[in-house]
């Protein structure tokens, strides 16, 4: 059996000047000036890891599901930590932990 070679395509350099200008548009940015709400069940996990109520069973290991009353709620977990709402330690160890934003969007709501 021969062995595979590989040729490399070399392209053409295309000169500067041929190349279309993309520039930004001038139309302002559609980003939110105002966060969006929490989904129901999002709000209740939120809830609930400030009250402490979301736990994770460790003999799973590094695998171990968020767990809220017997149901895994590790998606709305996750979606909470990258929204800016709870922090997670980086050991996986321990409660979640709600941030400025959390409290906020919790005391906002009562």
């Amino acid at each position: 059996m021969t062995p595979l070679r590989l040729r490399w395509h070399h392209h053409p350099a295309v000169p500067v000047g041929t190349l279309p200008v993309v520039r930004p548009s001038p139309q302002p940015s559609r980003a939110r000036s105002t966060p969006r709400q929490l989904a129901p069940q999002h709000l209740l996990v939120l809830r609930a890891i400030s009250e402490g109520r979301v736990t994770r069973d460790l003999t799973y290991g590094d695998l171990a599901p968020w767990m809220l009353d017997g149901r895994a709620v590790s998606w709305s977990v996750t979606v909470l930590a990258a929204h800016g709402y709870i922090v997670l330690k980086n050991t996986g160890v321990g409660p979640a932990l709600l941030t400025t934003r959390g409290e906020t969007t919790l005391n906002g709501r009562n």
